[in-house]
């Protein structure tokens, strides 16, 4: 409360008024935290906020939010994102009678999700070993190499190891190689 007091003149009364000073605080946004995100997967983001009447989602790269004006929402990143292979995102808070804005942000990090390929199908002959040349991998942490069959790989964490059939193996006429990738975080696994 802030009261003005009047002292009168000539010996008059003196005079009050007072008025209520409401003080509002200073609006805060909160966007979160840096995250990582598979770009196979969904994006979504929660902000929060303090003292403010709206908010609003934007973002240096080229895609767009479903809801640009909610504190929870999902983000489509554009082709430069995913290329670039982050995108910063801000969330801007208006505070209660016009007392400014406030904006705070993250990085999204876009981890590609991995891609794996045993090689094609290949014949050998009988106690031969063979040599996973043609394998390939992309966007993995780690590998891992698997059989159907008894037989031993030298080293089944490479991409290129050697295989050598067992008795068992070749006894079967075949054996089905499989290649797994362990992929960088959060994305999933993937075999073939």
């Amino acid at each position: 409360m802030l009261c003005l007091t009047a002292e009168g003149l000539n010996g008059c009364n003196a005079v009050f008024d007072c008025m209520k000073l409401t003080i509002q605080p200073l609006p805060i946004a909160d966007a979160g935290e840096n995250q990582a995100f598979c770009i196979t997967g969904q994006i979504i983001v929660t902000g929060t906020s303090i003292n403010s009447s709206s908010s609003m989602w934007i973002s240096n790269g080229d895609g767009s939010f479903i809801e640009p004006t909610s504190l929870t929402t999902q983000y489509l990143p554009g082709t430069n994102d995913l290329a670039n292979g982050f995108v910063d995102l801000c969330l801007t808070v208006t505070g209660l009678f016009d007392c400014g804005e406030h904006t705070d942000c993250i990085t999204i990090y876009l981890i590609p999700e991995p891609i794996v390929n045993a090689g094609e199908d290949v014949t050998i002959t009988k106690y031969q070993s063979y040599q996973t040349l043609n394998a390939t991998a992309q966007n993995v942490q780690s590998l891992i190499w698997n059989t159907s069959g008894s037989g031993v790989f030298n080293d089944e964490t490479t991409l290129h190891t050697i295989y050598s059939p067992s008795l068992e193996d070749i006894n079967s006429g075949e054996v089905i190689l499989t290649l797994t990738g362990f992929p960088l975080n959060p994305c999933q696994n993937v075999g073939y």
